[in-house]
């Protein structure tokens, strides 16, 4: 093997044992309620939307009918829709 060969495997060896170790120190506890608060925050704002959707009816290329149906989330967070 050649010198240059061997000290690139030496670096990258350390690289490896390094970042391993930078792994090993993330607090999964930590990250784990994090991430609870973002999906609960989520949660908030998608209980504070509402999605409309219209349909249009065509019939020998004339309108005929149009409706709006609007979803949203109930405080209990179940589904409501209107039309």
């Amino acid at each position: 093997m050649t010198m240059k060969f061997t000290i690139t495997i030496l670096v990258l060896s350390i690289l490896f044992v390094f970042c391993s170790r930078l792994e090993a120190q993330i607090d999964k506890e930590k990250l784990s309620l994090n991430i609870s608060k973002a999906e609960e925050a989520n949660q908030v704002k998608l209980r504070e939307y509402v999605w409309k959707r219209r349909s249009d009816v065509f019939i020998e290329s004339q309108l005929k009918l149009t409706t709006i149906t609007e979803f949203r989330y109930t405080p209990m967070a179940n589904w409501k829709l209107k039309l």
